[in-house]
């Protein structure tokens, strides 16, 4: 059931025209609000995300790469920065 939520929530991300309001993943949002750099494997262990799961990953990867364009974290060599200023 926790499979289906996460699902659910993803959809908008995984649309590649979706039009309206993207919800982002509050689970997510709270780790990077922490600060620190993470790895994506990191990152999904946080989240209970098998890494096997492609539409999650995907969805997770699209919200990252969303939030690096607003300039709330950037990507280095040694993972994604979330204290970014």
């Amino acid at each position: 059931m926790d499979n289906e939520l996460r699902r659910y929530r993803a959809a908008p991300f995984l649309e590649e025209h979706f039009e309206g309001v993207r919800r982002f993943n509050k689970e997510l949002i709270d780790l990077l609000g922490g600060g620190g750099v993470y790895s994506d494997e990191e990152i999904l262990v946080h989240l209970n995300i098998d890494p096997s799961n492609a539409d999650l990953v995907k969805a997770v990867s699209k919200q990252l790469k969303l939030l690096e364009e607003y300039g709330l974290v950037e990507f280095t060599g040694r993972g994604l920065k979330t204290d970014v200023h």
